[in-house]
């Protein structure tokens, strides 16, 4: 009989603990983001931050009629930051207090003249989003990516980018055309070239732009070409010296594969010594690839 209270005891508390964990986790804060003359803005950047120590508690991005919804919040005090291209950048002080598990914020407009709302400090080195001058930018290290993961797995956490099976990539819908490493293209002009093959954890921040064409750059006047890029900004240890990844894995009917990655980018040049070898009839490195890289240094061993 005591046993079998025990147990029922046991069971009830766990029960409890796992309700409590899904309820303290279960607050929502909405709206709608428009701009001065109310008009939806579609693809801004929302995220809540800890006003302690600024880390990234949620995120979304505003759908066709400007709506946003974050969810799975704790009851607590948040920073929210609401960022988009050529309008500055709204922040505010949100408390969820825990008697309503729904926060409408109504109607948000953000103003082009740069006019902070509600303004609130975050210390900079942390801020996972910002918007500077037309650069959308993002804190790498805000988004935590698995230690052997490359700039693709990183991209993929980032709100409004999308990443298709292919591997191209889509920022707020917008297809980018090229990924440069420290404003140098990473030989050649295919994406797939840095995304899939340079580690996260050698990233700082990645700065999404339009870049104009270089008729438009010589004239000042926009010629309509413009190409949506990504920079990938290194971290200061990853300039000058080596970095780079490595994997192998084993399988059924002694199949293997390894491929290494090993880079050394300085201020004059970019070299890269790419590693494959497998017999799952996988080349690695295609004849495309090598002709993409024509212009730079690179080496398949």
């Amino acid at each position: 009989m005591r046993k079998s209270i025990l147990v029922r005891s046991a069971l009830f508390i766990i029960l409890y603990s796992v309700t409590s964990i899904v309820s303290a986790q279960n607050f929502t804060i909405k709206g709608l983001v428009r701009d001065k003359d109310n008009i939806p803005l579609i693809g801004a950047m929302v995220v809540a931050l800890n006003p302690v120590d600024s880390t990234l508690s949620g995120y979304s991005v505003t759908e066709t009629n400007g709506n946003f919804l974050l969810s799975g919040l704790d009851k607590s005090d948040y920073n929210l930051q609401i960022t988009y291209i050529g309008y500055g950048t709204v922040q505010r002080l949100i408390r969820i207090d825990g008697t309503t598990k729904e926060t409408d914020l109504g109607v948000i407009n953000m103003n082009q003249e740069g006019k902070m709302l509600d303004a609130v400090t975050i210390s900079a080195e942390y801020i996972p989003i910002k918007v500077t001058k037309d650069t959308l930018e993002f804190n790498a290290d805000a988004f935590k990516t698995q230690p052997n993961a490359v700039v693709e797995d990183l991209l993929k956490k980032l709100p409004g980018v999308e990443i298709d099976a292919e591997g191209g990539i889509k920022v707020q819908g917008e297809d980018v055309k090229a990924v440069t490493v420290d404003g140098k293209e990473f030989f050649g002009k295919d994406p797939k070239m840095a995304t899939k093959n340079l580690p996260a954890n050698a990233v700082k921040k990645v700065q999404v732009f339009d870049k104009k064409s270089k008729t438009s750059e010589f004239t000042g006047i926009d010629d309509g070409l413009d190409e949506k890029t990504i920079n990938l900004e290194l971290k200061d240890d990853k300039k000058g010296g080596y970095f780079g990844n490595a994997m192998a894995g084993y399988g059924s009917d002694s199949r293997y594969e390894g491929k290494i990655m090993v880079n050394r980018f300085s201020t004059k040049s970019q070299v890269s010594f790419i590693g494959s070898l497998n017999n799952l009839n996988n080349t690695g490195i295609s004849v495309g690839d090598f002709a993409s890289i024509s212009g730079g240094s690179g080496r398949n061993l």
